[in-house]
């Protein structure tokens, strides 16, 4: 997103694409993309990634919680619920969901 609002910034103080592409050490086709886009919305919408996860979401996050090692979901995932996916991904799932604080459910 960052990149999007410096293209726009420096088109706006009149640099050319070219030079933008050069600035910003990418081609000058995606800088003309970028401000088509931006012209016609103002921002970029960015396509929802589909995580051969999304069915476990749940699931994974409630074994966190109770401390389960990435190992252990991995392989009940696998022998419970017919999960194809590898050992990484669920460990980067996992890593993710222990950097996020649960939030209390009363207040």
């Amino acid at each position: 997103m960052e990149m999007h609002t410096t293209i726009k910034t420096l088109f706006t103080k009149g640099y050319n694409k070219s030079s933008i592409a050069r600035m910003l050490n990418i081609d000058r086709k995606t800088v003309r993309k970028v401000l088509k886009v931006l012209n016609d919305k103002d921002f970029i919408e960015r396509k929802e990634r589909i995580s051969i996860l999304d069915p476990y979401k749940e699931y994974i996050a409630i074994q966190v919680s109770k401390g389960l090692s990435a190992q252990r979901i991995y392989q009940d995932l696998k022998s419970e619920m017919e999960y194809s996916g590898s050992y990484d991904t669920v460990k980067n799932m996992q890593q993710k969901l222990e950097e996020i604080p649960l939030k209390p459910l009363w207040f």
